[in-house]
């Protein structure tokens, strides 16, 4: 069975490898560019799982997870970060209740195993 996917990436070069790599193995792909964009498509989509890279103008990952968790809890929630800090780590988990935090660059087949 397909999964819907979520992808949200500032990022147009991310968000088209991100669609290439799930949608080749069937899954539904929906994307947005911003928190924001992503917040309002929520209001209309139930995803499988939000993949939401963490620094984003106007609303970063973990705010727009943490907006997810609410309006759809059952999604499940991954972060992408280019910082690969720990502090935004724990604030995700705490937060957002994020299933895991993945640095970028990340490796396609080490992403789709976590998925």
């Amino acid at each position: 069975m397909a999964n819907h996917i979520l992808l949200v990436d500032d990022e147009s070069d991310v968000l088209l490898v991100l669609k290439d790599l799930f949608g080749s193995r069937g899954d539904q792909v929906s994307s947005a560019s911003n928190g924001k964009e992503a917040s309002e498509l929520l209001e209309t989509i139930s995803p499988d799982l939000i993949l939401a890279d963490y620094q984003m103008p106007e609303m970063n990952g973990i705010e727009l997870l943490r907006e997810a968790r609410a309006s759809s809890p059952d999604a499940m929630r991954i972060l992408l970060t280019a910082h690969g800090d720990l502090n935004v780590a724990i604030e995700a988990i705490n937060v957002a209740d994020v299933y895991n935090f993945i640095t970028k660059p990340c490796n396609n087949n080490d992403l789709l195993l976590t998925v």
